[in-house]
């Protein structure tokens, strides 16, 4: 890659991109919080409950990307490749 940012006139692709983000810090704060020393049962629940929701965004992920308007170059984020490998059994 060039280093250029990517730019798409395509709401589809806004949302697609939002929800890769939600999901990435979803799962990141999921595992912040899971490396506490002492973990209570409700945080063990809270923790249970974002890994859920990130994994769901994920799934969701692909379905969304066919719709973009123009097909994203090969490589990048949202290249059906790279979301092929983001899949989670919830």
């Amino acid at each position: 890659m060039d280093g250029k940012p990517e730019v798409h006139q395509d709401a589809q692709f806004e949302l697609v991109s939002m929800m890769l983000e939600v999901a990435i810090w979803t799962s990141k704060y999921g595992a912040r919080v899971s490396a506490k020393e002492a973990i209570s049962e409700d945080d063990a629940k809270d923790i249970l409950k974002l890994f859920k929701k990130a994994a769901g965004i994920f799934q969701a992920i692909p379905t969304q990307a066919e719709r973009l308007l123009d097909k994203p170059d090969p490589g990048t984020d949202l290249d059906h490749h790279i979301l092929g490998e983001l899949k989670f059994d919830i």
